[in-house]
């Protein structure tokens, strides 16, 4: 079996969390502790793991489940962006399992937002953190003059 081990991690410290390569649903180690730096290693991971691979799924429902369960809101909120993008309006039963699951801790901004989008399918509809890792990094509106006639 293919795997990839953490770079975070000294060999001296404790074995790394495997991440594994060849794409299977169960994940073979994960060091789920309740220390906030092992907790960001782990974060960490799961992003290499999405901007690695974007198109696989599973890597997308790993982090939103991470963020939901450790309660980080903006995170959360990002990693649902991220996981629409990707989708590219396919997806929808997916999509909006995982807004409605999650909706007790976004924001109502945040729940009406993605709920538009699922409406419109439309990714100027999405309105993107400084946590989200694939999209265009801009916060707010990318229009900076408006043409006046």
């Amino acid at each position: 079996m293919l795997q990839s081990f953490s770079l975070f991690e000294d060999d001296s410290e404790i074995s790394p969390a495997s991440i594994e390569s060849d794409h299977k649903f169960t994940v073979e180690e994960v060091l789920w502790i309740t220390d906030k730096k092992k907790n960001s290693d782990l974060y960490t991971q799961i992003i290499f793991k999405v901007l690695r691979d974007p198109k696989y799924l599973i890597s997308h429902v790993q982090r939103i489940y991470f963020t939901y369960n450790l309660s980080m809101n903006d995170l959360l909120y990002a990693a649902l962006v991220d996981l629409l993008v990707v989708l590219d309006g396919g997806g929808k039963q997916l999509s909006a399992r995982m807004i409605t699951h999650t909706r007790s801790l976004l924001t109502e901004q945040q729940y009406e937002t993605l709920t538009c989008f699922l409406k419109a399918q439309n990714t100027n509809k999405l309105i993107e953190n400084k946590f989200t890792v694939l999209t265009k990094g801009l916060v707010g509106v990318s229009n900076l003059f408006i043409e006046q006639k």
